[in-house]
C-alpha cells in the first residue's frame, strides 16, 4: 500500500510539520503549556539572586538547573488533572532548589521544585523528602504538602532532572505576621501549632538512624529490617497505633539525606551513609568519614589568601577527630533521650504558613529536604523560629518573665520603640520555653542537657571541620572536658586534653572567628536592608 506522503520527503519535512502544529496550537490557544523563548527559558535556568567577587563562575555553576520547561508543564498538568498550565513562574530560588509557581485552567495551584547541584545525593535527597512528606501528612497528621507528581531520576524521565510537584500551602509565612500580631489570641495559636508538630514527632519508635524512604527506593537488604523498634509501638493511643502498624510494610529506612554527609568525595560508596543502629555509631561514623576524607583528599596548601580562619594540617585534624572517638562512647545518654526520632531540619518562619489574617493558626510545614532520623537528644532542641537573641533583653533563668532594662524609661518614646519589640519577642521565647518545661518533661531534660547545644551540632562541626576550622570543634570538646562528669560513668578517665597554651591560643583565634561571623551576620543585614 503506498504511503500517505511522497517517498522523497525528508525528516526535515516532518520536523517542520512538528513546529508548524506547536505554532498552531499555540496561537489557537491549545497549547497545555505557558511558552517561553529559548533566551527566556535560559533566565529560568539560571541563578540570578547573588554574585560572588571571586569564583563566580564556580558558584553558580552547581546553581544552575536546566530542564524541560514545557514538560514539567506537562506533568504537572497530569497529575493535577488540568487541561492548561495558565501560570508558570520562578518563584523564588536558593543554594540547594529552584522553586516554580504554576496555576491551571481548573483552579488548582502547585509549586514546582527542583534541586540544584548542591542540593545533596542524587537520587536519595528527592526520594526521602518525598517518603517524609507523605509519612508525615498520613501518619503522624502534620500539615505538610500534599505531593502530585515526583521524579528521583533525571535520567529516567522527561523533564530531564529530578523534580517534585507539590501542593501549594494557604496563608502566608509566618514571618510576615510574626512581629505584627500582639495580642495572645492571635499569637498562641502559632505556638501551640508548631508545639503540636514537634510532639507528634514523638510518636514514630523508629528502628534505625538515617532518613526515610518507600520500601521500594532502599537496596534489598535494608527492606529486610524493622521499620520501628519492635514492640515499641503506642498501646495507649489507637489510632496513631493503627496509623504505625499500616506504615510498617510501606517504609524503610535508609541512607542520611543530610548533604553534609555527602559534600564533594564524600558521595562514594567507600564511605558510611547509614542507617546506623544506635547513636554510638552515628557519631562515629561522622568521625570516619571526615578521618577519611581527610586522608585522601585535603589540600595542604596554606597560603590561600581567600582563607577565613585558621590552617591547621592534616596531623592537628585528624588528632582532635580521634579524641572525639575516644570520648562519644561515654557520652552516649540513656534510650528515652537518644531513642531515633524523625524531625523537622529547620522549623523557621520562611517554612511555617499560618492563617493571613486573625489568630496565627498553623497552616502547613514546607521545605523537608534533608529531614533525617537522629538521637532524640539532637533533634529535640529549641526551635530556631522562637530564639530570641536579639541582645537588648536578656532571657532570665525558671518561670520569670523577660522585663525591660532599667534606663528604657528614661528614653523617649521613639528610642523605646525597638526594646518593646524586643521584649516582645522575648516573653514569646519565654512562652515556649514555659510550654516545653509543663507539658513535656522529657524534651525539657534533653534541653536542659549541660552539652545539648553543641551535641546537636556535632556531626556537622565534625564533617566541616577541614573546610570550616577546628575551632568550632575544639570548642565543643573543650565545654565536653569540663561537663565531663554529668555524662560520662563515675570513675571514667576524660580523654579530652589540652595544654593551658592550647587553651590561650584558642581563645584567641575563637575571638576571632567570633568576630568574623559577626562581620558576615552585620553584612549580611546591611545588604537585605538596602535591598529592602
Amino acid at each position: 500500500m503506498s504511503s500517505f506522503f511522497p517517498k522523497n520527503l525528508g525528516i526535515g519535512f516532518f520536523a517542520s510539520l512538528q513546529r508548524n502544529f506547536k505554532t498552531a496550537q499555540k496561537l489557537s490557544g491549545l497549547s497545555r503549556t505557558v511558552p517561553f523563548t529559548r533566551s527566556e527559558q535560559r533566565e529560568l535556568f539560571k541563578y540570578t539572586s547573588a554574585r560572588w567577587l571571586y569564583n563566580e563562575e564556580e558558584q553558580t555553576a552547581p546553581r544552575y538547573v536546566e530542564f524541560n520547561v514545557d514538560e514539567i508543564q506537562h506533568v504537572a498538568c497530569a497529575a493535577v488533572g488540568a487541561q492548561r498550565c495558565v501560570m508558570f513562574k520562578k518563584l523564588g530560588e536558593g543554594s540547594y532548589n529552584q522553586v516554580f509557581a504554576l496555576n491551571f485552567d481548573n483552579g488548582v495551584e502547585a509549586i514546582a521544585r527542583l534541586p540544584t547541584g548542591l542540593a545533596g545525593a542524587p537520587f536519595f535527597t528527592m526520594a526521602s523528602e518525598v517518603a517524609t512528606l507523605e509519612f508525615v501528612r498520613e501518619v503522624l497528621g502534620i500539615r505538610a504538602p500534599r505531593v502530585f507528581a515526583w521524579s528521583a531520576d533525571a535520567t529516567a524521565n522527561t523533564v530531564g532532572t529530578e523534580y517534585i510537584v507539590m501542593e501549594k500551602m494557604s496563608g502566608v509565612e509566618s514571618h510576615h505576621r510574626w512581629t505584627h500580631i500582639a495580642k495572645a489570641p492571635e499569637v498562641f495559636p502559632l505556638l501551640d501549632g508548631v508545639f503540636g508538630i514537634e510532639q507528634s514527632f514523638e510518636g514514630a519508635p523508629f528502628s534505625q538512624i538515617g532518613s526515610l524512604y518507600f520500601r521500594d527506593d532502599v537496596r534489598a537488604d535494608l527492606r529486610d529490617r524493622p521499620l520501628f523498634r519492635p514492640g515499641s509501638l503506642p498501646e495507649n493511643d489507637t489510632e496513631l497505633h493503627r496509623r504505625l502498624d499500616a506504615a510498617k510494610d510501606k517504609y524503610r529506612i535508609g541512607p542520611i539525606a543530610d548533604r553534609q554527609w555527602w559534600r564533594s568525595e564524600r558521595a562514594q560508596v567507600t564511605y558510611d551513609h547509614g542507617p546506623w543502629p544506635d547513636m554510638g555509631s552515628f557519631l562515629l561514623a561522622a568521625v570516619d568519614s571526615e578521618r577519611t576524607w581527610i586522608r585522601h583528599h585535603a589540600s595542604q596548601n596554606t597560603t590561600s589568601r581567600f582563607r577565613r580562619f585558621p590552617f591547621y594540617n592534616a596531623v592537628a585534624h585528624l588528632k582532635l577527630l580521634d579524641v572525639l572517638a575516644l570520648a562519644i562512647p561515654h557520652i552516649i545518654p540513656p534510650l528515652m533521650l537518644s531513642s531515633r526520632t524523625l524531625w523537622h531540619a529547620d522549623i523557621s518562619h520562611s517554612n511555617l504558613f499560618v492563617a493571613e489574617t486573625g489568630p496565627a493558626v498553623v497552616q502547613g510545614l514546607i521545605d523537608w529536604q534533608h529531614s533525617i532520623i537522629a538521637p532524640y537528644c539532637m533533634q529535640a532542641t529549641f526551635p530556631s523560629i522562637f530564639t530570641y537573641d536579639g541582645g537588648l533583653i536578656d532571657i532570665p533563668v525558671g518561670r520569670v518573665a523577660p522585663k525591660l532594662p532599667s534606663h528604657v524609661s528614661t528614653l523617649n518614646p521613639d528610642q523605646q520603640v525597638p526594646y518593646l519589640l524586643h521584649l516582645k519577642l522575648a516573653m514569646r521565647h519565654k512562652a515556649y520555653e514555659q510550654k516545653i518545661v509543663t507539658e513535656n518533661e522529657r524534651r525539657m531534660i534533653a534541653c536542659a542537657m549541660p552539652f545539648s547545644t553543641e551535641l546537636a551540632l556535632l556531626p556537622y562541626h565534625v564533617l566541616r571541620s577541614w573546610s570550616d576550622s577546628l575551632v568550632p570543634l575544639r570548642k565543643a570538646l573543650l565545654h565536653l572536658r569540663d561537663v565531663w562528669d554529668t555524662y560520662a560513668h563515675e570513675g571514667t578517665q576524660c580523654p579530652i586534653r589540652f595544654t593551658a597554651d592550647e587553651v590561650q591560643k584558642h581563645e584567641q583565634e575563637l575571638q576571632r572567628y567570633t568576630k568574623y561571623q559577626e562581620s558576615i551576620t552585620s553584612l549580611d543585614n546591611d545588604l537585605d536592608q538596602a535591598d529592602a
